[in-house]
C-alpha cells in the first residue's frame, strides 16, 4: 500500500477490499490514519464481536437472525477481545450464506464495494488453469517470479480489454446454465493468440486492437484501418 500511495497517491483509492486474512489492529489503524476507506471480510465462524450488551459472541451467532437476502449494519462494535471498535455489516445472500465485514465509517455501500473484489478471483483463475498456467513454472528465484507476475498482469489486462472490444460487436454466447461459453478474458486471449500465430496476414487486425486498447479517440483510427 505504501508503494501504491507513493506512485499513484491516496486520492486514487476509492476503497480497499480484502479477504479474511487481511485484518489486524496496526493495519486498520494505518488505514484510518491515512483516511483510506476499506471493506474487509471477517471469519464468520472464528471472529468474536460484541453484541448490544457488550458480550463477545461469534460473528455467525451475532447475525443468526438475519433473513436471506438482507443485510444489517452495526456501528462501533468491539472486534476481538483486544481489538478496536469498528463498524460492522452482515449480509446473507439468496443461498443463505453469511458474510460479515468491517468497514470504514465513510463507506456508504460496503456490500456493493466488496462485490467488486471478485474481479481479482477472476484474475487468479486466469493466471492458473484457465489461462496462463503459472503454477507449472519451475522458477524459484524471487526476482524472476516477480517479473513473471508483472508480465502476466500486463498480459491479463491486455487480453481482458481485447475481449471487451470484441464483445461489443460479438456478444458472448450464453449457455443453458446461464453462464458465458467463454469469459471476457478467454475471448480476448484466444483472439490475441490467433492474431499472433498469423501475424503476417493479421497485422492490420493486431494494429487495430492495440490502438483501440490504448487510444482515447478512435474516430481517426476507424477511418484509417479496416478490419
Amino acid at each position: 500500500m505504501e508503494c501504491f500511495v507513493e506512485v499513484f497517491g491516496i486520492e486514487r483509492i476509492e476503497a480497499l477490499t480484502g479477504d479474511r486474512e487481511f485484518i489486524g489492529i496496526k493495519w486498520l489503524t494505518w488505514l484510518n490514519k491515512h483516511n483510506i476507506q476499506y471493506v474487509i471480510r471477517l471469519k464468520e465462524n472464528g471472529q468474536y464481536i460484541s453484541n448490544s450488551r457488550g458480550i463477545m459472541v461469534k460473528a455467525r451467532d451475532l447475525f443468526r437472525p438475519l433473513p436471506t437476502g438482507e443485510q444489517a449494519r452495526l456501528t462501533q462494535r468491539k472486534v476481538g477481545k483486544k481489538g478496536n471498535k469498528l463498524d460492522i455489516i452482515g449480509y446473507r445472500n439468496n443461498k443463505g450464506e453469511l458474510a460479515v465485514f468491517i468497514h470504514s465509517a465513510k463507506t456508504k455501500d460496503p456490500i456493493g464495494v466488496y462485490t467488486q473484489r471478485w474481479q481479482i478471483e477472476t484474475m487468479f483463475k486466469a493466471f492458473k488453469s484457465s489461462g496462463f498456467d503459472c503454477e507449472s513454472t519451475h522458477i524459484t528465484d524471487d526476482l524472476r517470479l516477480d517479473t513473471l507476475m508483472q508480465v502476466m498482469s500486463i498480459a491479463f489486462c491486455l487480453a481482458y480489454q481485447v475481449g471487451e472490444i470484441i464483445t461489443l460487436s460479438q456478444p458472448p454466447i450464453i449457455k443453458k446454465h446461464g453462464y458465458k461459453q467463454k469469459s471476457i478474458f478467454r475471448i480476448g486471449r484466444d483472439e490475441i493468440m490467433v492474431v499472433l500465430q498469423n501475424i503476417i496476414i493479421q497485422l492490420d487486425r493486431w494494429i487495430y486492437l492495440i490502438l483501440k486498447v490504448f487510444a482515447t479517440d478512435l474516430t481517426e483510427i476507424k477511418n484509417k484501418i479496416v478490419m
